[in-house]
């Protein structure tokens, strides 16, 4: 990128296969975090509701949505957003409203999809049992 000029790049695997597309704003926001300019819209990639819940966009990555909200969400090689997450867990594109149950005992309802992506999702994390008074007491 620094020799040629150029703000895009292809990933190559080692065998030559097409593996991705990297841009200049990816690495630097992989160094610094997030980085937004005049371009995005308005809307946050996660609102935090009163009742615990959280409404997220699709393009969100599952590491910041765990941070945010002390969530274990499972990420993969082929799932590094709440849209893959999704995707992953209902074996394609999900339908609005479908719930999904992640294998932390979070469930994600589908708000709006397309038929190529998750665009927002509400998130409900699992509700901790109550706990047992001692016996001894």
């Amino acid at each position: 990128m620094r020799r040629e000029h150029q703000r895009i790049i292809v990933a190559v695997d080692e065998h030559g296969v097409l593996s991705g597309l990297v841009t200049f704003e990816d690495l630097v926001e992989e160094l610094v975090g997030d980085v937004f300019s005049e371009h995005d819209d308005d809307n946050h990639a996660l609102v935090r509701e009163s009742d615990g819940t959280a409404e997220v966009r699709g393009e969100t990555p599952i590491r910041d949505v765990n941070r945010e909200l002390d969530l274990s969400l499972e990420e993969s090689e082929g799932a590094t957003t709440i849209a893959g997450l999704c995707a992953k867990l209902g074996g394609g594109i999900p339908n609005r409203n479908a719930r999904l149950a992640a294998g932390d005992g979070t469930t994600l309802v589908i708000l709006d999809a397309s038929p190529r992506t998750v665009r927002r999702v509400r998130i409900i994390p699992a509700v901790a049992p109550p706990a047992t008074p001692d016996a001894a007491d």
